[in-house]
């Protein structure tokens, strides 16, 4: 049997057949490279496979015969394997990631495809087929399969688009935008075709417009996906295929337009001439060769009869009597020239005369309704009837299409199951459905071949309907014609296989055509861009491999003055300026000996010139490091505190053989005593400027600082003050000695006491990193923000205050210079260094080495590269935790039970009775905190300002970190008018709490008692600053006398 006797060409053939040729060659491109990727095999294969379901799609669409349902199943399965390879394709383009992952995926992907791709073929072949009149190809009835196939190729595009937008993720910028376009070509591949492919099922596009897209999809997506990958693949590719194939492509995207407005215009052109026929075959009942049947039937009296039918035909009678039925009502209706009312419509159509109007129930209820909406005065013409009932044909064809999807099987209750939820506008259907349910006792398919008769096509007479003989020994084409006057209509049908060859020779010349276009393409292109563009390219490439060889003399010929012709001008102008180079170069190097004596001469004693100006620099250097040496001493004596250093400068000199550093950082401890009391004075300092600029700051500050101790250990005057003060004194005359040099010398430092006995720390920061406190195995600051600037800064108009720390057994206090800090973190590829940047950086280093100073720096230095000078020193509580020994439990045991009965007391107003208390508790044990605040307190109730004062002053000895305890004996103190040791310790508090409001208007108080005039009035506005509404201020601002 020769099979290509069936083979028709139409629109949907001659599309998928460009799409095939355009894929086919982009495939055979990719497949025949030399020394391919991974990346190109895996493209190569994933146009290969929708190639064979282009075949596929060929084969079911052109070739009217059953067998060529087979052809369905190569559009289905190769569609599944082609995301297999697309995916692939994503993971290994540029270059694989994942590659275990990837194997992974490849492995349970085709297992899937495999299993699915099976039950396709098993499926298949035990299936019926049926020919869809609408795509003009044959189907197999497995709407369940085809479900389960559009959910596959669903998810594994779900999961290509996933991949892709991860490799974009974490790709490098100049290879996003290749993978963006790649994603781009992808969504336009298949997320187009496959929404066109549902409302195509659903009866909302036509087979012509879904067939459309998908051509029109797969050229635009896939020739993104090949741009994107010719331009970012590192396999061997040429310019000219991307010349051929932007040409091809643009020429099948205009053809396949072009076809199928000519496919389309023609079809009309077919269905205008047989209904012209129409006439004269029922008038005059002259036959055409093409003329299968002629059927005479009157919709009044349901009487039908063949009129022409000489080779027996058997039609099934439901079908093409109901859309005779649908036909001849819509005609009546637009037959009504006259425009009626509402009611009078109403009437009309209530009564149509039509004997077998069961299925047309829907229909007329449909209009029933909506002329019931209508006001009462509207008038409408037959016409508008017969309009609005056609402007609802996609709404009806949708209908009928989602319950002709619905399986055979169990059809009566999953019709019930879509029939609930269906819209509104359905209502009347889905009511005249539901009583043919419940009257009816068809089942599964003849069921659903009397529902789908209740949404027959009601079209217009001259539309194009299919019919099919029983015994399918031929297929026809449709068409209707009215008699009005008779009340006869008539189904003229016509050669199927004639409506083909018409198509299929309109197909044949576009198809010839298409052949002569391809080739020309392919062959014609390549042949004028040899000449006009290869040839000239490859003369030019020729002398720039001999010129790279060596010889100068080639001068390349210009035979057209275009664009290579210039650059072919640009060329010999080059080699003839670089051969006069040459020779200037030759001429030059004989001379080089002469000159490179001569210069070398110059060089020597320019050296030996600067080598002693070093030695003079190293020896100026070398006498500063031995200045410092002294100043940089750690001479703290403690059994508690702890004290240590590390230094290291970044400029590293050798003087003598000596090896020697300079730098601007200084570390210095002593120990003290204040007011009779063991204290451990610390100094972490960086000077501006670095080696010897640096070095000349921190030789001041040392100088400086050191005298400062010198006069601390040798003058009572000197030592008799409180810490705070020491520390103010201290940091006002470092600053003025800094400022004389007019911001030219800039010191940061930390500087402070740490009191022996208690480890409470007093200190000041000035623009210094942030101390940072090691404690139970975590690093933090205990600083958030900048207090001072640095010392030597000009105008430095800032209120001083003390910052206080108290330390607990085992804790370390560590500070440094910025140049733990600045640290260079990697350098990168252009030789730029980045920078640290992280402030926690030094934190995790301090942890990592429980804070010894010296581990610091080396695990610092084993992994960055240090800018800076590089100074540390560390502070560390040694006494160790005390332990609840037994003879301290019967201590805390008592001191509770006499709060306890202190509270008591106190409950009952009994303040008598809370002092004996207290006092007899105190006694005991007089160095218990808490009975000596309580006390303390207990006194300051009762008026005996006396003996809160003593016991304050004794209090405070110990406890110099309780600054509540110390407001509440200053102002005892100042009630019994002791007025000196009173401002004495408001001024520490003010050091320490310099937004202290309470303590500032008791602090104005005295001063104005005192009358320190310009100090209270000093006092009072800087309560105003913080709170300009404070009522007391303004009183106290009132009783200054005017000046």
């Amino acid at each position: 049997m020769d099979y290509f006797n069936y083979f028709y060409i139409n629109y949907f053939t001659l599309a998928t057949s460009l799409n095939l040729l355009f894929l086919l060659l982009c495939s055979v491109f990719l497949l025949v490279l030399p020394n391919k990727s991974k990346a190109t095999w895996y493209l190569g294969i994933a146009l290969l496979m929708p190639t064979i379901s282009a075949v596929g799609y060929v084969v079911s669409q052109g070739f009217y015969h059953p067998y060529a349902v087979y052809g369905r199943l190569i559009v289905l399965i190769f569609i599944l394997f082609q995301q297999i390879a697309l995916l692939q394709f994503i993971f290994h383009f540029p270059d694989l990631k994942t590659p275990r992952l990837s194997k992974d995926i490849f492995y349970i992907q085709t297992g899937i495809v495999v299993l699915f791709s099976f039950a396709l073929i098993w499926e298949g072949f035990n299936s019926e087929a049926f020919y869809d009149f609408d795509g003009h190809y044959y189907e197999f009835d497995m709407p369940f399969l085809y479900k389960m196939n559009s959910y596959i190729a669903l998810f594994c595009i779900l999961i290509t688009i996933t991949f892709n937008l991860w490799k974009i993720s974490i790709s490098p910028k100049d290879k996003k935008l290749g993978l963006i376009l790649i994603l781009i070509g992808i969504m336009v591949a298949f997320l187009a075709p496959g929404i066109g492919n549902l409302l195509n099922k659903l009866g909302l596009v036509s087979r012509y417009a879904f067939i459309g897209t998908v051509c029109f999809s797969y050229l635009i997506g896939f020739f993104l996906i090949m741009t994107a990958y010719i331009n970012n693949t590192k396999d061997k590719t040429t310019f000219m295929f991307k010349i051929v194939g932007i040409s091809f492509l643009t020429f099948m995207l205009i053809y396949n337009a072009l076809s199928y407005f000519i496919m389309n215009k023609f079809d009309e052109v077919y269905d205008n001439l047989l209904n012209e026929k129409l006439s004269m075959i029922v008038n005059t009942q002259k036959k055409t060769h093409d003329l299968r049947y002629v059927i005479e039937y009157i919709p009044e009296t349901n009487e039908y009869q063949f009129l022409f039918n000489p080779n027996n035909y058997h039609l099934e009678q439901k079908n093409y009597k109901q859309e005779l039925n649908n036909a001849f009502v819509l005609q009546n209706l637009s037959e009504v020239t006259e425009t009626l009312g509402k009611k009078e419509w109403i009437k009309k159509i209530s009564n149509i005369s039509i004997q077998d109007n069961e299925y047309l129930k829907g229909y007329i209820g449909y209009l029933l309704i909506y002329l019931n909406s209508l006001p009462n005065d509207k008038k409408l013409s037959g016409e508008e009837i017969s309009s609005y009932l056609l402007s609802k044909h996609t709404f009806f064809y949708h209908n009928y299409n989602k319950i002709k999807l619905i399986p055979d099987k169990n059809f009566r209750n999953e019709l019930k199951k879509y029939l609930s939820e269906t819209e509104p506008n359905f209502q009347v259907f889905r009511k005249t459905i539901l009583n043919h349910l419940y009257s009816s006792k068809q089942e599964d398919k003849s069921l659903k071949e009397e529902v789908l008769l209740y949404l027959s096509n009601m079209r217009e007479l001259h539309h194009r309907r299919y019919r099919r003989d029983i015994s399918q020994k031929e297929d026809f084409v449709s068409f209707f014609y009215f008699i009005p006057e008779q009340g006869k209509i008539y189904d003229v049908g016509f050669s199927y296989l004639e409506y083909r060859q018409y198509a299929h020779d309109i197909g044949e010349v576009l198809m010839y055509i298409v052949l002569f276009a391809i080739v020309i393409t392919i062959f014609g292109i390549p042949l004028f861009l040899y000449g006009a563009l290869l040839q000239p390219l490859k003369v030019l490439v020729t002398g720039i491999r001999n010129v790279r060889k060596g010889d100068l003399d080639v001068v390349v010929p210009i035979k057209v003055e275009d664009e290579i012709g210039f650059l072919s001008k640009s060329f010999n102008e080059m080699v003839v300026s670089i051969k006069e180079s040459k020779i200037k170069l030759q001429e030059y190097s004989n001379q080089l000996e002469d000159m490179v004596e001569e210069r070398t001469k110059e060089l020597r004693l320019s050296l030996q010139e600067v080598r002693n100006l070093k030695h003079q620099q190293d020896g100026d250097y070398f006498l500063t490091t031995l200045l410092l040496k002294p100043l940089t001493a750690n001479k703290a004596n403690s059994d508690k505190i702890k004290i240590d250093f590390f230094i290291k400068q970044k400029k590293e000199f050798q003087f003598n053989k000596r090896n020697a550093e300079i730098g601007g950082d200084i570390c210095i401890s002593h120990s003290i005593q204040l007011r009779g009391k063991n204290y451990i004075v610390f100094l972490n300092a960086d000077a501006m400027g670095k080696s010897i600029q640096g070095a000349g700051g921190v030789l001041v500050l040392g100088a400086v600082f050191q005298s400062i101790i010198q006069r601390t250990s040798t003058y009572k005057s000197q030592s008799d003050v409180s810490p705070e003060k020491w520390i103010k004194m201290a940091f006002k005359e470092m600053h003025k000695i800094f400022e004389s040099f007019d911001g030219s010398m800039l010191i940061s430092l930390i500087f402070g006491l740490v009191e022996e006995e208690t480890a409470f720390v007093y200190y000041i920061n000035a623009e210094h990193p942030w101390l940072i406190l090691y404690r139970d195995g975590v690093a933090d600051f205990i600083e958030k923000d900048l207090q001072f600037w640095k010392l030597g800064t000009p105008s430095l108009e800032q209120d001083l205050f003390i910052s206080t720390f108290q330390m607990m057994p085992g804790d370390l206090l560590v500070m440094g210079s910025d140049g733990k800090d600045d640290l260079v973190v990697e350098k990168e590829k252009n030789k730029n260094r980045v920078i640290n940047e992280e402030q926690t950086l030094f934190l995790k280093r301090v942890e990592e080495t429980k804070g010894s100073l010296n581990h610091i720096f080396e695990v610092i230095t084993g992994k960055y590269e240090i800018m800076d000078d590089f100074s540390l020193l560390s502070i560390r509580y040694l006494e160790p935790i005390k332990s609840h020994s037994n003879g301290k439990m019967p201590e805390e045991g008592k001191v509770q039970a006499s709060i306890k009965l202190a509270k008591t007391a106190l409950k009952q107003n009994n303040i008598k009775e809370v002092t004996r208390i207290l006092e007899n508790t105190y006694i005991q044990f007089p160095n218990n905190q808490t009975i000596a605040r309580s006390l303390i307190k207990s006194y300051i109730k009762q008026r005996n300002y006396q003996k809160a004062t003593e016991l304050g002053k004794t209090y405070l000895f110990k406890n110099e970190n309780d600054t509540e305890m110390m407001l509440k004996t200053s102002i005892c103190m100042k009630i019994l008018h002791e007025f000196g040791d009173a401002i004495e310790l408001a001024e520490r508090i003010k050091l320490r709490e310099p937004k202290n409001i309470t303590n500032l208007l008791h602090l104005a108080e005295m001063h104005l008692q005192t009358k320190n005039y310009i100090r209270a009035s000093k006092l009072i506005q800087k309560v105003l600053q913080i709170n300009p509404y404070n009522d007391k201020a303004k009183e106290l601002q009132k009783s200054l006398p005017r000046v």
